[in-house]
């Protein structure tokens, strides 16, 4: 694993936070993640769209295609994220679900 994938790994840690997202298209979001997929495809619950020429409207929920994502603001409080604490090998072991082995010194 990269360190590309650290901006994918902090995006499953905002799953029940508000996020603000911008689209390529410069319309934006701001709602509750409720769900995040690997190919950064978002699902936000009553997000509140806000269209190019300033008019708002509120949705139920929307699901915003990874590859539209211009980017994304995520709360402050996840700067203490455990995933920045860990080392590129613990997070390889998280990602694919298996203990990192620890070598004997």
């Amino acid at each position: 694993m990269n360190r590309a994938s650290l901006p994918l790994m902090l995006l499953f840690e905002t799953e029940g936070f508000e996020v603000f997202i911008e689209l390529n298209n410069n319309e934006s979001y701001r709602g509750v993640v409720a769900r995040v997929q690997d190919n950064m495809n978002v699902v936000l619950k009553d997000p509140v769209h806000t269209l190019i020429d300033g008019s708002k409207e509120q949705l139920k929920s929307v699901f915003i295609r990874g590859s539209q994502i211009k980017f994304i603001s995520i709360p402050e409080m996840l700067v203490n994220s455990p995933v920045f604490q860990m080392n590129n090998n613990q997070r390889l072991g998280i990602r694919r679900h298996i203990q990192p082995i620890k070598k004997n010194r």
